[in-house]
């Protein structure tokens, strides 16, 4: 568990692993201590799985699912056939669509901390 209360992530669990037996190691070969006194790390560190394996809706799957999903099947679609992630798709503004040009521009995205949302920039794509 994190200071923050979260479940930190195999990745960070094992980052911190790593990090704490270089401390140790360069204690010992400082001689400010003779041994690490957390062993070896071989146990403590978490084995990292499978990479998760990802379903790609068909565009028909996708097409129904916008059609299931009323009021949100607008967004679904947008975000399903451009490849947006939620945060940049909760960021689009009106300006952010150029219907003459026939382009939509990503240049911001939602990002949370402490339970509140706020927009911060992207890297510029126009799609």
């Amino acid at each position: 568990v994190s200071i923050t209360g979260k479940q930190a992530s195999t990745s960070r669990i094992r980052k911190s692993c790593f990090l704490l037996s270089s401390l140790m190691q360069f204690a010992i070969e400082q001689e400010y201590i003779s041994k690490s006194p957390f062993g070896s790390i071989k146990g403590i560190i978490p084995k990292i799985g499978e990479a998760k394996k990802y379903q790609i809706l068909t565009p028909q799957e996708l097409i129904r699912l916008a059609d299931a999903a009323g009021d949100y099947g607008l967004a679904i679609l947008v975000a399903g056939l451009l490849g947006l992630r939620w945060g940049e798709l909760v960021a689009l503004m009106p300006e952010d669509f150029d219907f003459r040009k026939q382009e939509l521009s990503i240049t911001k995205t939602m990002s949370e901390e402490s339970g509140k949302f706020y927009p911060t920039t992207t890297n510029a794509q126009k799609l």
